[in-house]
């Protein structure tokens, strides 16, 4: 082979396969064929390709460090209670593992404006959180780096990406089902990406499919705003009669921006709408208390931190951090409070 220096990707195209499946070989998983996983190897060899990640143990050189990566385009950044609390619990770990955690946010949702953070280009750090809206080919451009990472909250399906995410069914269940049993039928679910909201009709169809709840109709309502904006929007749709709905499930923004407006124009909570909220701290003090969701943030961060450390540490493998994943979700819990209630019939 000519000198130069290969990466991940190159070693791929040069065996035919996905960058997944050298993933798989360099990382030792059960799930690639015999003869795939011998030309893989070959192509490795004669390359003299060495993974980043195994370069830094073969030279003693762990930094010691994490980087933990929002998504530019999450309202308010790294001011985002959401973010800001899962950080938290990723500094706890690290600063009892003796490890640093380096903060940035890029735009993630996008390949062509994603730029490489220079902690990942000259491979300075040891492991990766993701954190935000991320797009399936920032993440193939991140893998070619050979660095770890786990992505808190996703729908990416591939056995090669760590996703970490709360009992996705339990939680949309909990809060769906709240408004569902006091009678709303007419419920919008405001979304950026579709994925969120194709959950949420998936939990739906599992309880029609019990003969329950067939009269409902849940109203998709995607945006690009700000989520400040987007619910002030549609507080306005809502009285102009642009939009007719009795239940909102929304993030904890977008429903105090909901909220704030609504009541400003005269509408009435919960009696014209209820409303559910991802929980923050604040949303017990709004002028009427959000019910919300407990997505237990802070101890997703720590999950995260935990997880990722175990990885680099070698005191579990990635299967072993896969399998513990799927099989202990974070279990969230309803938080009942006064934007809630029967639906009102005039």
């Amino acid at each position: 082979m000519e000198n130069k220096r290969f990466n991940i990707g190159d070693i791929a195209k040069l065996a035919g396969v996905s960058l997944s499946t050298v993933s798989g070989v360099i990382n030792n998983r059960p799930n690639v064929k015999p003869a795939t996983r011998d030309r893989i190897l070959q192509v490795i060899k004669e390359c003299n390709y060495v993974p980043q990640s195994s370069a830094r143990a073969l030279a003693g050189k762990r930094s010691k460090r994490l980087c933990f990566l929002v998504s530019s385009n999450v309202t308010l950044g790294m001011a985002n209670v959401y973010f800001s609390t899962i950080l938290s619990g990723v500094n706890a770990v690290c600063q009892a593992g003796g490890y640093q955690v380096v903060v940035g946010t890029y735009d993630l949702s996008n390949i062509s404006r994603f730029i490489l953070p220079p902690d990942l280009a000259s491979n300075s750090s040891d492991g990766l959180i993701l954190a935000g809206l991320t797009d399936i080919a920032v993440i193939r451009e991140i893998q070619k780096t050979g660095i770890p990472f786990i992505i808190i909250n996703g729908d990416y399906p591939d056995p090669d990406i760590l996703t970490l995410n709360s009992h996705e069914s339990i939680s949309l269940t909990n809060m769906l089902l709240h408004l569902l049993k006091l009678g709303h039928r007419r419920i919008i679910i405001p979304h950026t990406a579709a994925y969120s909201f194709q959950a949420y009709q998936r939990v739906l169809a599992a309880l029609q499919r019990l003969d329950n709840y067939l009269d409902t109709e849940l109203i998709p309502w995607q945006h690009e705003l700000d989520e400040f904006a987007a619910g002030r929007l549609l507080a306005n749709e809502w009285l102009l009669q642009r939009q007719q709905f009795t239940g909102l499930i929304a993030n904890d923004q977008f429903a105090i921006a909901f909220l704030h407006e609504f009541l400003q124009l005269g509408g009435r909570c919960p009696a014209d709408v209820s409303i559910v909220a991802t929980e923050n701290y604040f949303l017990q003090y709004c002028q009427v208390p959000l019910t919300a969701l407990d997505e237990r943030v802070f101890e997703v961060g720590c999950h995260a931190a935990t997880h990722l450390l175990d990885l680099l540490e070698g005191k579990r493998s990635f299967e072993e951090v896969r399998h513990e994943i799927a099989t202990k979700p974070i279990i969230t819990k309803l938080i009942v409070r006064e934007s809630t209630a029967p639906r009102f019939k005039e």
